[in-house]
């Protein structure tokens, strides 16, 4: 997470509807100069999922999701940056084909709005 507190929001909401009560959301305060960090307690707290946030100095995204790595616990990762909404239940899809197939990494489809309109991808 960094500067995203105009996204943030709908970011967590959009995890917090998930259909799964299993889900551990660790977010890396990239060193955001806004009130992100805020937000985003804001809207966990009270939650029934296992969250954390987790303070560094800026060091970019790759940095970023390395941290998120070191405290992960769970048998599966999904990186969401802070400004995307998950659809209904990927985290299922997802889990169900990395079990099918016994891959290491599974991509999923997505939809990149635009001040234009949408394109899928």
């Amino acid at each position: 997470m960094y500067n995203v507190e105009r996204f943030i929001g709908a970011t967590l909401r959009s995890i917090l509807r998930q259909n799964r009560d299993d889900i551990e959301v660790i977010i890396v305060n990239d060193g955001s100069k806004d009130s992100s960090r805020s937000v985003a307690e804001s809207i966990l707290k009270g939650s029934a999922l296992h969250w954390t946030i987790v303070d560094q100095p800026n060091s970019g995204v790759s940095a970023a999701r390395n941290t998120g790595l070191e405290y992960a616990t769970g048998r599966f990762i999904k990186f969401v940056d802070g400004g995307d909404l998950l659809s209904d239940d990927p985290l299922n899809v997802l889990e169900r084909e990395i079990v099918r197939t016994g891959a290491d990494v599974v991509f999923g489809n997505y939809v990149l709005k635009t001040p234009k309109g949408k394109n899928n991808f």
